[in-house]
């Protein structure tokens, strides 16, 4: 039996689609992207309903459109119970992981300990709150942050762990 192709989804906010360079813009160099689109595909009219932020993921990963989606604005929370790519994926055998932003919504009070009682300022706004599993949008392995607009030395959440992993140097939010 073969086995099932891989599946990538690369989100990036507010990104133009011609802006790589296997798009044909002479100004952008691309290798990567440009070499995962011609090992695959790479879906040039594919479009989001809501090309912002919090709802545009939310319209992703449950192919529903922002005002019926799981994640409608800035400050819903993805539901448990909302359909998602991810939840399909693995009915169809597939293992899925997520890695980076995650920005479909605070789950308040998901705090730990060794956050609340940090007095360094390292962890600001979203990147204090834990997603916990319930509301990943059925993914299996996990290693997200929420919003964290602190572009140095970050942290993200690894699957179960109650306590962030520290990432040095720059990420990039996306």
């Amino acid at each position: 039996m073969d086995k099932p192709a891989n599946i990538v989804y690369i989100l990036s906010d507010e990104h133009r689609g011609q802006a790589m360079g296997h798009s044909g813009d002479p100004n952008l160099r691309t290798p990567q992207m440009d070499r995962l689109a011609a090992e695959g595909v790479s879906f040039s009219r594919a479009y989001a309903n809501c090309p912002i932020c919090t709802p545009s993921r939310g319209t992703i990963f449950s192919g529903r459109h922002a005002h019926a989606g799981p994640v409608a604005g800035f400050f819903d929370v993805y539901k448990p119970t909302a359909p998602s790519i991810a939840t399909e994926l693995r009915k169809a055998g597939y293992h899925t992981a997520y890695f980076g932003k995650w920005h479909c919504g605070i789950v308040r009070n998901q705090v730990p300990a060794s956050v609340s009682g940090d007095t360094t300022g390292r962890f600001e706004g979203g990147s204090r709150n834990r997603t916990p599993e319930s509301h990943r949008a059925g993914f299996q392995d996990w290693y997200g942050f929420e919003n964290l607009n602190r572009h140095f030395n970050s942290s993200i959440y690894e699957n179960d762990n109650a306590d962030p992993t520290p990432l040095q140097g720059y990420e990039t939010d996306a």
